[in-house]
């Protein structure tokens, strides 16, 4: 499951409008020293996003824990999605990892640009959700944070599992 274009992927959402709010996408082997869920050395390796919602029907625990944390400016979805596919693109991602299922739903819908038509991705991009992991964010319902910490966790248990 390891891979020099293998990342993690991880999304907040509002509840009630099924709105994705924010969305991130780190590598899962970052080309730093030490074991650190901080930014990895070139921020172009991580991708990070808030897309703008319709502010209708915000739900409470969004309003306290996931909306004060996200750290960057909203933008509207179109430019979000052309981030996102610059993104997928620049960096020849070909494995995405998820541990939620609704970061996947959320990750595809992102990928939707109307009655018909996508963004354009990798020839290949291989979608795996990773169960069984703690939880470990320096700033938790923080998208960029929690995929951070996932990748985190993953390299930990790849590096247990080789050493035996």
């Amino acid at each position: 499951m390891s891979g020099r274009f293998s990342y993690v992927v991880d999304c907040e959402w509002n509840s009630p409008t099924r709105e994705l709010l924010s969305m991130a996408i780190v590598p899962l082997w970052p080309s730093v020293a030490g074991e650190r869920t901080g930014p990895v050395d070139d921020p172009t390796h991580e991708f990070y996003e808030t897309i703008q919602h319709s502010g209708e029907s915000i739900d409470p625990f969004v309003q306290e824990q996931v909306l004060p944390v996200l750290g960057k400016v909203q933008i509207p979805r179109r430019e979000f999605q052309g981030k996102l596919e610059a993104f997928l693109r620049d960096r020849h991602v070909s494995r995405l990892l998820f541990d939620w299922p609704e970061d996947i739903a959320y990750f595809c819908n992102a990928l939707i640009t109307g009655p018909g038509t996508r963004l354009l991705l990798p020839r290949h991009l291989q979608m795996e959700n990773v169960t069984g992991l703690d939880s470990y964010s320096e700033v938790p319902h923080n998208a960029l944070h929690d995929a951070r910490g996932m990748a985190y966790l993953l390299r930990k248990h790849f590096r247990r599992m080789a050493a035996h």
